[in-house]
């Protein structure tokens, strides 16, 4: 389920550059960082996740909850085995610096649901890496 998700993380990319825009090496690898976070969710590797989140990382979820570093792992580590997939769909990536913005959809699949959010991340570059500072969502409005 891992290299599903990575794979369709660098498809959505190359889909990006062979429709006439050129996709940076540094949005190809953020891209894909972020869809490690989100295996890792998967995975409830919350060992890894340590250090993939800032240590002010902030989580508005749609429902209005917020969430920091340490509420968010222990639920990661709580829901262990709930989720099923978190897959990135329709990634656009804005890159400032060491500041990465990202924007897109996120189908969450669980044992008992399945979901489409947008979303809205911010990443900082440290010591040469990316870590996550703040993810917010919203539900996905309805298809017409």
């Amino acid at each position: 389920m891992k290299r599903f998700g990575l794979l369709l993380a660098v498809a959505s990319l190359c889909l990006a550059s062979a429709m006439g825009r050129d996709v940076s090496p540094a949005e190809q690898e953020l891209v894909v960082f972020q869809q490690k976070i989100d295996d890792a969710v998967v995975s409830a590797d919350v060992v890894w996740l340590q250090g993939a989140y800032t240590d002010d990382f902030y989580f508005k979820h749609g429902t209005g909850h917020v969430d920091s570093k340490a509420s968010w792992l222990a639920n990661v580590k709580k829901s262990q085995g709930g989720f099923l997939s978190r897959t990135h769909l329709d990634v656009e990536v804005d890159l400032h610096g060491d500041i990465g913005i990202t924007r897109g959809k996120l189908r969450v699949m669980r044992k008992e649901q399945s979901y489409l959010i947008d979303y809205v991340r911010v990443y900082v570059r440290r010591d040469g890496r990316w870590q996550l500072l703040s993810h917010r969502t919203v539900p996905s409005a309805p298809a017409a």
